[in-house]
């Protein structure tokens, strides 16, 4: 049975008032519990995001997303420190004005060593669909020769590897275990 059934069988009963309050009051009870389910979710998501931005501003790493045109959308407060950026400014932020190596990073799809204001960092890119994830961590001299002599030799292998003679002469230790 429909409802255009049950209202006619109410109307000719003279009860289709009784029909109208309950009705009303069934949708007012809909609309509360909806109403209070959104606030809900609501609450939850406003704690998650203060939980979140908590603990990334409380990282030694800076972290910060950036649209595709590598406007800084969202970043913490290290981030922030790292590159001056005063956190109630919301004009237009664009990473390639702080950094201008990073083009490097996004053609080889590789993070790289760079200095600002007096520190070392490695910087990495993370794509995310049309975004990235940009990470600036702070690194010692010694992470920063190893991070490099890393690369040159990665560079070298690309390179310079065709044969086995190639790859023999890079490893000592090789060498001597197919002597």
């Amino acid at each position: 049975m429909d409802i255009r059934s049950i209202h006619a069988i109410l109307s000719m009963l003279g009860l289709s008032d009784a029909l109208q309050d309950s009705l009303t009051e069934r949708y007012i009870k809909d609309i509360v519990a909806i109403s209070k389910s959104i606030e809900s979710n609501r609450r939850a998501a406003r704690e998650s995001e203060q939980m979140l931005s908590a603990i990334l501003d409380n990282v030694e790493t800076g972290i910060g997303f950036l649209d595709s045109s590598y406007v800084i959308q969202r970043y913490n407060k290290k981030l922030g420190s790292i590159l001056s950026i005063n956190q109630h400014d919301n004009e237009y932020i664009n990473i390639m004005d702080y950094i201008p190596k990073i083009q490097e990073a996004l053609s080889e799809n590789k993070g790289f060593v760079t200095t600002l204001q007096g520190e070392d960092y490695l910087l990495q890119l993370e794509p995310m669909n049309e975004s990235h994830l940009l990470l600036l961590e702070p690194v010692n001299k010694i992470f920063r020769q190893d991070h490099e002599a890393k690369r040159s030799y990665e560079q070298q292998l690309r390179t310079r590897l065709y044969n086995l003679e190639d790859y023999l002469t890079i490893h000592d230790g090789v060498k001597k275990n197919v002597s």
